[in-house]
């Protein structure tokens, strides 16, 4: 079994992201929600499509489950260090020291050689081996960009878009709104073939300078949302807010009609289209797609951002 970590903020986005990647590899597993953790039962490797995770911390592969005082010696003579949650509510602390009081090896804050995951649940301790980690994305983040736009996406929200649309490592993926390139940056160090267009030649060559200074490849076009060609896996996409500067002039609920239109033209059957909305009532415009998910993003105060994802059923 693989216990997977999300991050707190939005354990909704992250519990739907992880379903997208196993869908996206291949990866048939049975599931069970834990708070912020997913207990997952998988008939093949699930690392994979957790590895392409960005609203996820960590995994574990859980080696124990029963009674806290039976908790086993994971350790074998080994630096480790403990990390505990318990769930609904609890003493961590606790928990922690009991599960190293069971390990023949020394704590180490600094270099340890094996990280534990010690999860109790009611009565029952679920513990394992940490056996990934996400790595940080700081790097990437749009302010460390050579170009940068007061919009851009962060890395992980990008990155959490992309899996939404379920597109295998290999597929074709396209983002009609490309901007400053953030999704087809993290599309294409998942390896998935990365399409971006943008009505904006700046956006166009704003984009192929970010994914250059990252060593990255990506198809890129200055054209129309509706002028858009080619047969695509999926769509990932953070819609444009509104401002005419965004629009080009045209009204948001004119160019989202025709957006969706397109997106139904070139998504193959089955393919799915993630789509980020700062006005959740567009979704209204996205007929003949059928939306399958739908999640929300607090931004600050009252402002939220719409997570949808719809599919082309034939």
């Amino acid at each position: 079994m693989l216990l997977v970590e999300h991050l707190r903020e939005n354990v909704a986005m992250a519990r739907l992201e992880l379903l997208s990647a196993l869908r996206a590899e291949g990866v048939q597993c049975t599931w069970a929600f834990l708070g912020p953790f997913t207990l997952l039962r998988c008939q093949s490797d699930p690392l994979p499509a957790v590895g392409r995770l960005g609203m996820s911390k960590r995994a574990a592969e859980v080696e124990y489950a029963g009674p806290p005082g039976n908790a086993p010696d994971l350790a074998k003579g080994r630096a480790f260090l403990v990390s505990s949650s318990v769930l609904p509510r609890g003493d961590r602390r606790r928990l922690a020291a009991r599960v190293a009081e069971a390990q023949s090896g020394e704590p180490s804050f600094s270099s340890p050689e094996l990280l534990l995951k010690a999860v109790l649940v009611g009565e029952i301790l679920l513990l394992g081996r940490v056996v990934w980690e996400r790595e940080s994305f700081a790097h990437r983040e749009p302010h460390r960009r050579p170009f940068r736009t007061p919009v851009s996406m962060k890395p992980k929200y990008a990155r959490l878009l992309v899996n939404l649309s379920a597109v295998p490592r290999g597929g074709r993926l396209l983002d009609p709104f490309c901007g400053a390139g953030s999704i087809l940056i993290e599309a294409a160090l998942m390896g998935i073939e990365a399409h971006g267009s943008d009505r904006d030649p700046r956006m166009v060559e704003g984009a192929r300078e970010n994914l250059e200074a990252l060593g990255l490849k990506a198809s890129l076009e200055v054209t129309d949302v509706g002028e858009v060609e080619g047969e695509y896996d999926g769509i990932a996409t953070d819609a444009p807010y509104g401002r005419s500067s965004s629009t080009g002039g045209e009204p948001l609920r004119s160019l989202m009609r025709r957006a969706f239109a397109t997106f139904h033209r070139v998504l193959r059957p089955g393919g799915r289209a993630a789509v980020a909305l700062g006005d959740e009532s567009l979704l209204a415009l996205s007929d003949p797609l059928v939306e399958l998910y739908r999640v929300h993003q607090r931004v600050h105060g009252s402002l939220e951002r719409t997570y949808s994802v719809l599919a082309r059923l034939g």
